[in-house]
């Protein structure tokens, strides 16, 4: 009876003992839960950190892993690239003296006449003046032998006219001469 009574109080002790740590155990819980929701929130942010932080080194990674491999792929096109552009430069800088030169014509062009073309007009002036001169020197000279002409005819004329008057009047009453 005693061994069950000292059994009896043994028990009643550990549910005394497993009560109190349920309480506190629970009392715990009750301080802990406030902490717990900031250490979450804390993890949460931190693991976003993280993932932020591998995510930007991946494609960093992948960028320039990308960035070699195009850069590999264009050397191996370089030499035809810089054999093209040069062709190319080439031909503009053809088409550019082609033009540069052209234009240096059409300058110099331009400036010939201007320096030949006053001196021109003023060749056809001074011929014009010649030739107008001479057309005057011509017809003065013309109306002179036409005035000599005029003067020497009157007396002519008188005696063609006498003459004509003449054989206009031996003409009506004798007969025609043969």
């Amino acid at each position: 009876a005693q061994l069950e009574k000292v059994k009896k109080e043994l028990n009643e002790r550990l549910r005394i003992i497993a009560k109190r740590v349920d309480h506190i155990e629970r009392a715990y819980r009750k301080e802990e839960r406030p902490l717990l929701v900031h250490d979450y929130d804390q993890q949460q942010a931190v693991d976003r950190e993280t993932f932020t932080g591998v995510r930007t080194a991946r494609k960093e990674a992948a960028r320039k892993a990308h960035e070699v491999e195009t850069k590999q792929r264009l050397a191996r096109m370089m030499g035809e690239y810089e054999a093209r552009r040069a062709v190319v430069l080439a031909k503009k800088g053809e088409e550019y003296a082609k033009k540069a030169a052209s234009r240096k014509i059409g300058q110099e062009q331009a400036k010939r006449r201007k320096a030949v073309l006053p001196k021109r007009e003023e060749r056809r002036a001074i011929e014009e003046a010649k030739r107008r001169e001479q057309e005057r020197i011509e017809e003065r000279l013309a109306e002179e032998d036409r005035i000599r002409a005029e003067e020497l005819l009157p007396p002519r004329l008188e005696v063609e006219v006498t003459r004509a008057d003449a054989g206009v009047s031996s003409q009506v009453g004798a007969p025609p001469v043969k």
